[in-house]
């Protein structure tokens, strides 16, 4: 045992260092949050971009916004990737205290299995602060404090509403069996929509507006089963088939633990697709959270397996089958993180030109005061960032109604420019190019100006 957990800890530090050297890139979610941090510290909400309102990732972006334009995107890259390794050793800890050990060290390893994990972490999406969120909930509540797993599932709530259902449900059931913390709970069940709701109201008028946005991205009346299909397997078949086997074991040994943590991963996932079923969008990421947890009953699954076999020969057996069958079902994962980050690469060294475009073009002082006529082809987040404006100020490239902008930002040589003016580059980076248009001469009215370098 102790060799396997001294192996287990040389591949966590190898992945850390592995993750530390890997490129950094911002999914433009991301990048609106790091707005919402900024505006969040200025007083000046604005939740009207292309993204849902989360409150949890709002309040992680204001103190990060305050490193400054450069560093904020580099520290929430850094912080997404630590939620990530604190993900595994909370799901080591959470089947160690149910399951023992081995189980848990067989649960770590499913969990390091999640079908474009390494996409997801590079992308730095919010499902890994969520995991860290449910698992550390899950392990504060078996160790006895009750208090903080209800603060760190409110803070899962603040970014997933689908597991809003769950923590009303522990809310209840800590409101019949924890009498002093009653005012804390009701505290935090109204903060839930306060935060949500209002938060998105401050921002845009509209109290709804996120569920507008997330509605948007999807069509109502899609089939959930083939959703499931597509979407639900994110675990290699092989471990799903073992917190399957895992659940049964629980329910036969009476491993009141293992079987909770396993239902609590079905019933979130269920969430997901009812949700998806009326009109919320159903995509991978949102089955990241109940997957982590189905770790915890498939590790149980493999060590309970391993050991139940009748002498020595027959546990190496049957462990160096499970091995061979989760090896064998996680080839597409394997291909799918490779791929992933060499994806992440390319996306990186894009962004990274895109910024050193704006700069060359005069940065901040040029631009900013180009923002309501300034047109970007993609990642219009990213070039608010850098800009220090709203992402609501800027418009995408033929998608608004300004009609004749004044500065172009595209990944291209040859710009499309709207009103038939006349593009100069002003700054340029790989494939991304700045350019300040002027009016065509039949131009009669004047155009608005911005002091664009030539």
């Amino acid at each position: 045992m102790p060799v396997a957990v001294g192996l287990a800890a040389l591949a966590l530090a190898a992945l850390s260092l592995a993750l530390a050297l890997a490129p950094w890139e911002l999914s433009s979610d991301a990048w609106g949050w790091l707005s919402w941090g900024r505006e969040l510290t200025h007083g000046d909400l604005n939740t009207t971009i292309a993204i849902s309102w989360k409150p949890l990732t709002a309040a992680l972006a204001m103190p990060l916004s305050l490193l400054g334009t450069a560093a904020a995107p580099i520290a929430l890259a850094i912080l997404i990737r630590a939620f990530f390794l604190v993900g595994a050793a909370l799901v080591y800890r959470v089947t160690e205290q149910v399951a023992g050990h081995a189980a848990a060290i067989c649960a770590t390893l499913a969990y390091l299995l999640l079908d474009h994990l390494v996409g997801r972490v590079l992308l730095v999406d919010v499902e890994m602060i969520v995991i860290v969120c449910a698992l550390g909930a899950l392990e504060r509540h078996m160790s006895g404090r009750p208090g903080t797993a209800f603060a760190l599932a409110i803070c899962v709530a603040m970014a997933r509403p689908e597991s809003w259902p769950l923590v009303g449900l522990y809310a209840i059931w800590l409101w019949r069996s924890e009498s002093r913390l009653r005012p804390w709970l009701a505290f935090g069940i109204l903060l839930i929509p306060l935060l949500w709701f209002g938060g998105d109201y401050a921002g845009s008028g509209d109290a709804f507006h996120g569920s507008s946005v997330a509605s948007a991205s999807t069509n109502l009346g899609t089939n959930p089963i083939h959703d499931i299909r597509r979407n639900a397997g994110v675990l290699p078949k092989a471990v799903d088939a073992l917190a399957l086997i895992g659940l049964v074991l629980a329910w036969r040994e009476r491993r009141h633990g293992v079987l909770a943590v396993g239902l609590l991963a079905a019933a979130w996932a269920l969430i997901v697709v009812v949700m998806n079923a009326f009109g919320y969008p159903g995509i991978e990421r949102f089955y990241f959270p109940p997957a982590a947890l189905a770790c915890v009953p498939a590790g149980y699954a493999a060590g309970r397996l391993v050991t139940l076999a009748p002498g020595r020969v027959a546990r190496v057996a049957v462990g160096v089958l499970i091995v061979g069958l989760v090896a064998l079902t996680a080839r597409g994962e394997l291909d799918h993180d490779h791929h992933d980050y060499l994806q992440a690469k390319t996306r990186s060294a894009d962004q990274r030109n895109l910024i050193s475009a704006i700069h060359r073009a005069g940065g901040r002082a040029a631009l900013a005061p180009c923002a309501s006529r300034l047109e970007v082809s993609s990642t219009l987040s990213l070039v608010a960032w850098q800009l220090g404006v709203q992402p609501n100020q800027l418009h995408y490239l033929f998608a608004s109604s300004i009609g004749k902008p004044s500065v172009v930002v595209e990944r291209t040589m040859h710009p499309r420019v709207p009103g038939h003016g006349v593009p100069t580059v002003v700054g340029a980076a790989g494939a991304w190019r700045v350019f300040a248009v002027t009016p065509p001469v039949t131009q009669l009215v004047p155009r608005l100006q911005c002091p664009i370098p030539a």
